[in-house]
């Protein structure tokens, strides 16, 4: 009985992979613009859009911007966040986890 259930199971899966190839397929991507960030060669760790605000917000390793999503300019950048990973916001706030700083302890910065 085992062997018929990893058959459905290979099945399943690669019926899986098969859509989602074809799916994928579907999209096609253009450049458009790039936006220069205020930090030092790397790479971006998180980017999130917020619709309520139209801003772009980035973690990066020596803080986190903000990015006016009509202009496409830094309008902020906080240094203050050590190491900054995920965030979330608000109308009024933004929450940023700071994975650094004095005894590296993890926290939420508001």
């Amino acid at each position: 009985m085992r062997y018929p259930r990893k058959i459905l199971a290979g099945v399943a899966l690669l019926s899986g992979l098969m859509a989602g190839t074809a799916f994928a397929s579907a999209w096609h991507f253009k450049l458009v613009d790039k936006i220069p960030l205020p930090n030092a060669k790397g790479h971006g760790d998180f980017v999130r859009y917020d619709p309520t605000d139209g801003m772009i917000y980035v973690s990066l390793p020596n803080g986190g911007v903000a990015v006016d999503s009509h202009t496409n300019k830094v309008v902020h950048h906080w240094k203050s966040i050590p190491a900054p990973n995920s965030h979330a916001s608000d109308a009024h706030y933004v929450y940023w986890t700071a994975a650094q700083g004095p005894g590296k302890t993890n926290q939420i910065v508001v």
